[in-house]
C-alpha cells in the first residue's frame, strides 16, 4: 500500500467518482492520517461521507477541515483548487 498523501488523494478521487463512496472513505481517511494538518484531506473525507449518505459524519470532517483552515470552500472553489 502507497504511503504517500498525494497517492491516497487520488485513489480516492477515483473510487468517489465511480461511485465506490466506502473505498474513497478508506483512502482519504489514510491521505488525512498522512498529512492531519492539511485542510484538503479533511474536507475530501467529509465530502466522501456526504456522498455515502451519511451527513453527521460529513458534517464532522467538514468541521476539522473548518478548524484547520476556515477558508478551504473559497480556496476550493478557485480554478486548480481541488
Amino acid at each position: 500500500m502507497p504511503k504517500d498523501y498525494e497517492t491516497h488523494r487520488l485513489l480516492g478521487v477515483a473510487a468517489g467518482v465511480q461511485g465506490k463512496h466506502q473505498q474513497a472513505i478508506q483512502f482519504f481517511t489514510l491521505a488525512a492520517g498522512i498529512e492531519p494538518g492539511n485542510a484538503d484531506a479533511w474536507f475530501n473525507l467529509a465530502l466522501a461521507w456526504r456522498e455515502s449518505g451519511n451527513l453527521v459524519e460529513g458534517k464532522k470532517y467538514e468541521q476539522k477541515a473548518f478548524e484547520i483552515d476556515p477558508n478551504i470552500i473559497q480556496k476550493r472553489s478557485r480554478p486548480g483548487g481541488q
